[in-house]
């Protein structure tokens, strides 16, 4: 399992100290799994965020949204530019 994905997540809104408040799930209890888990994510995986009605996951989207929100140059401001970025993510 790569454990370093959720971390990148992580890592980026710390960055950008975003009002995220960080929720430990325990994968070996299963918790992924639960209703609730499941609720926002439906793969069951992490890392994963929940903001209203927006539901996402994969590190990556969750890293975008944050930089956009925050408005930092993370997440450019030109179409070019957020092709390039997602193009090095992907």
């Amino acid at each position: 399992m790569r454990r370093s994905t959720p971390r990148k997540a992580c890592a980026v809104a710390r960055h950008l100290n975003s009002p995220v408040e960080f929720k430990r799930i325990d994968l070996s209890k299963g918790e992924q799994k639960s209703p609730q888990f499941l609720a926002i994510n439906p793969n069951g995986k992490v890392p994963a965020l929940h903001n209203g009605a927006l539901k996402l996951w994969e590190a990556n989207a969750i890293m975008c949204y944050l930089a956009k929100a925050a408005g930092s140059e993370l997440w450019p401001s030109d179409t070019a530019g957020q092709i390039d970025l997602l193009r090095w993510l992907s």
